[in-house]
């Protein structure tokens, strides 16, 4: 949107089911420590960054197994393993 079409203010409705909303954004007003219009703006942001890094993760491991690759042994499994012990009463 060019910057002579950003209206000069934008309207969320909290009414009629809606509700939620507005204490969806007063949360993220409270998490930011923003005014509720920054607070939103900021939790977009914070959300489009967070979903491209998960796509960007998804997509290489989706890649690994499509080449045939191995993933890493989960470090719980191997520490599991390593210090596992019969123990005898």
């Amino acid at each position: 949107m060019a910057h002579r079409d950003v209206p000069g203010g934008v309207r969320i409705r909290t009414d009629d089911g809606n509700e939620w909303r507005y204490d969806a954004i007063q949360a993220a007003a409270d998490y930011y420590d923003w005014n509720r219009s920054d607070a939103v703006a900021y939790a977009c942001e914070d959300m489009t960054g967070a979903v491209e890094f998960v796509r960007a993760v998804l997509g290489a491991r989706i890649s690994q197994s499509l080449s045939g690759a191995t993933s890493p042994t989960s470090p719980h499994g191997s520490f599991a393993a390593s210090t596992s012990t019969s123990s005898t009463m």
